[in-house]
């Protein structure tokens, strides 16, 4: 695997990142990964060498999870599965920047888990999203693990390797059956 650190060019200026190739010749779908509050790190930097296909997928994780969502709201077609793990305020009442807000926009398969122990994304922000997302004819799912925001990460102090093993395991159904 090659790793590339690149400049994305935005409306006001550019966003760093890396670009992680597979080892091989090929063509591969594009996964872009908004990780959490932490930043991109070497615990983000993980291969998933069965993904296949030719689509987008989009995985967030805290903040990420909530940037994962605003994308697929706004990037439509190009975005086949969308994730978000442990993903804070995807659903807030009165906020006109609340990606509920555009889940008539998203074609995507959606996947959002939650966290029982997690102030950012209450049980009321997860009613208010599923109504949304099925309001609006979402494929969706959205659970909420046994365990605290952070589950996934293992370099977080509320990382739990049961959850982390479940998020592997549902974002490699999801990606084989979108991508």
């Amino acid at each position: 695997m090659r790793r590339l650190d690149v400049q994305i060019p935005t409306p006001d200026g550019h966003s760093n990142g890396t670009l992680h190739v597979p080892a091989g010749t090929g063509s591969w779908p594009g996964v872009l990964v908004f990780p959490d509050a932490g930043g991109s790190r070497e615990t983000f930097r993980l291969a998933r060498p069965e993904v296949t296909g030719s689509a987008i997928g989009i995985t967030g994780y805290c903040l990420g999870g909530r940037m994962s969502l605003i994308a697929a709201g706004g990037l439509d077609h190009k975005i086949a599965a969308a994730a978000s793990f442990h993903g804070g305020r995807l659903a807030v009442g009165g906020d006109p920047s609340s990606p509920h807000l555009a889940a008539d926009r998203i074609t995507a398969t959606v996947y959002v888990a939650g966290a029982t122990d997690d102030g950012s994304f209450t049980p009321e922000q997860a009613e208010l999203l599923e109504s949304a997302l099925t309001e609006a004819g979402v494929n969706h799912t959205l659970e909420i693990y046994p365990g605290r925001h952070g589950f996934a990460v293992p370099d977080n102090p509320t990382y739990d390797a049961e959850a982390d093993a479940r998020h592997w395991e549902v974002l490699h159904e999801l990606y084989e059956a979108q991508l």
